[in-house]
């Protein structure tokens, strides 16, 4: 499939895009810049750090200061909630459901 960038000129490579961090790339226990490059890419990473504590009051959850990040299913899990994507009943905040 021919790139977009290059579509106009031919003569011009195709623009390389250094690889994105997946969550299937992140370690058990994440930190907050390594989430958010997967959640919300490299360029607009930054902006994580600004909406944590939103998303902390709806259930997302906190850094483990024993395991120096956040519990990266967990914090799957809370965004297939905030999506719709998974139907249940929803934990207290840093308790399993049972």
């Amino acid at each position: 499939m021919e790139d977009l960038a290059s579509a106009g000129n031919p003569s011009s490579p195709p623009k390389k895009r250094r690889p994105g961090l997946t969550f299937a790339d992140l370690p058990l226990f994440a930190t907050d810049a390594e989430l958010g490059v997967a959640l919300l890419g490299r360029a607009r990473a930054a902006l994580w750090n600004r909406l944590v504590q939103s998303f902390e009051r709806e259930g997302l959850p906190k850094n483990d200061p024993l395991m120096g990040g956040r519990y990266v299913p967990a914090v799957k899990a809370f965004f297939d909630r905030q999506y719709g994507l998974t139907s249940g009943v929803r934990a207290a905040s840093g308790h399993p459901a049972r």
